[in-house]
């Protein structure tokens, strides 16, 4: 038993990472940094979202929703996530979902956890590609005027 618990230890000191578990941990500004631009996430206390996705190219995308807590994760029901993040629907070994504008449209929950005293949730395991909690950002409480699935 005392060799699992400092394995158990050992693994998280040397990854740097460990699962969040309480959903009040969750909440705030996160961004997403891609070689297609930038994506601000607003994960709100009353259960509501907002993004923005500014592309390289000078365009914008507006997106706004709900999510859940379920089992240390978060979960959009329509998440939008530049399609260059999601390598595996670029490169044809996993069928895409709904495209929306420049974005796919993802309807999933993705887990949340700290890494290196950083929040990320985590949206593309296979990279470095995440949400990371911006510092000292809060999330608004109020969302119900952004506009829903907007491009400029």
């Amino acid at each position: 038993m005392p060799r699992t618990l400092i394995l158990v230890s050992l693994t998280v000191c040397l990854c740097g990472c460990e699962a969040i578990n309480k959903e009040t941990e969750v909440y705030g500004a996160y961004e997403l940094t891609s070689r297609d631009g930038k994506t601000v996430l607003d994960v709100a206390v009353d259960h509501s979202f907002s993004e923005t996705i500014r592309f390289s190219n000078g365009l914008e995308q507006k997106n706004s929703g709900h999510w859940q807590w379920q089992d240390g994760q978060v979960c959009f029901d329509t998440l939008l996530v530049p399609k260059s993040v999601m390598k595996a629907y670029e490169d044809g070994d996993l069928d895409p979902p709904k495209t929306v504008g420049q974005s796919y449209q993802l309807d999933c929950c993705v887990p949340a956890g700290k890494m290196y005293g950083k929040t990320i949730l985590e949206i593309n395991p296979d990279s470095s590609e995440n949400f990371v909690r911006s510092s000292g950002a809060t999330a608004h409480s109020n969302l119900r005027d952004s506009p829903q699935h907007t491009t400029r």
